[in-house]
């Protein structure tokens, strides 16, 4: 990592900590500076009159001394830290090396945003860990500083609320508030091919009477009816939108067989293939 600070403006009136920082409402997510820090000697930045602006920092390496709300808290490689408008942030690096990315960002929708994700109290640490999908929305950002076309101040608001949904789900994986992640993604990404419940409960570690039991209590359903309530939505839309024949979409959704994707669809909807599209033409 190499440090390097992009800037949307510059304030040289209001110069030091907060010369890119303004509350702006223009777009919905406004980003007024970005970069990444390297640094190997010791020092302390505090900000006594906080920033106008949200200060979100990733760590790639290393650990720095945050002052969160009066207490003292290590921040260490894959943490994130967010501090609101206004807030007297002081950190420290007391010894060895630290690396980190930040943003500094307001907009109409930045408060929104924040709450959306499910953080409700700022300022705020917590533990994302590394991924590549944050590093590519780093670069992406800081690419698109670089190039700074007509419509690059849309693209830094949509690539740094990218980085900041991909960090709060990555912490949200991270404490499995989402059990089942790799097979219920399997199943949504290949729902339309053979699925068998025991490779999916390979997936998880799990035996196939532990994962159906799962299963259930994460989605209210059991992992066949899941699959094939995937199907069924896409089968009908196909129905209603398109003019293909209804044993080539039962083909298309996974099934072989037009008689049992037939069978299946009726129960599924109430009515046959044929009548479901017709009914629609009627309408």
């Amino acid at each position: 990592m190499k440090s390097r600070s992009y800037y949307s403006f510059e304030d040289r009136a209001n110069g030091g900590l907060n010369m890119c920082s303004r509350a702006s409402s223009e777009l919905p997510i406004v980003v007024n500076c970005a970069g990444a820090v390297s640094i190997d000697e010791r020092f302390t930045t505090y900000n006594s009159r906080g920033r106008d602006d949200y200060y979100l920092m990733y760590i790639e390496e290393g650990r720095l001394q945050v002052e969160l709300d009066g207490e003292v808290k290590t921040v260490t490689s894959g943490d994130v830290i967010i501090f609101p408008p206004k807030y007297k942030y002081r950190y420290t690096l007391t010894r060895g090396h630290i690396g980190y990315y930040f943003i500094h960002f307001s907009g109409s929708y930045a408060e929104k945003l924040i709450k959306s994700l499910g953080i409700n109290a700022l300022p705020c640490a917590f533990s994302a860990g590394h991924s590549s999908a944050v590093a590519d929305g780093f670069s992406a950002l800081f690419d698109a500083y670089s190039r700074e076309d007509d419509f690059f101040e849309h693209l830094l608001g949509i690539f740094a609320a990218q980085i900041i949904v991909n960090l709060v789900r990555l912490d949200t994986q991270k404490e499995n508030k989402a059990p089942l992640v790799r097979s219920i993604s399997h199943i949504k990404t290949f729902y339309t091919e053979p699925i068998k419940i025991p490779d999916l409960a390979a997936m998880e570690g799990l035996s196939v009477s532990r994962y159906n039991t799962v299963f259930r209590e994460t989605t209210g359903t059991s992992p066949v009816k899941y699959i094939t309530d995937l199907r069924m939505k896409h089968a009908a839309s196909l129905l209603l939108s398109t003019n293909i024949s209804a044993a080539r979409i039962g083909a298309m959704v996974g099934y072989e067989d037009n008689h049992f994707f037939s069978k299946a669809f009726k129960k599924y909807c109430g009515l046959s293939p044929k009548a479901y599209r017709e009914r629609k033409t009627d309408d």
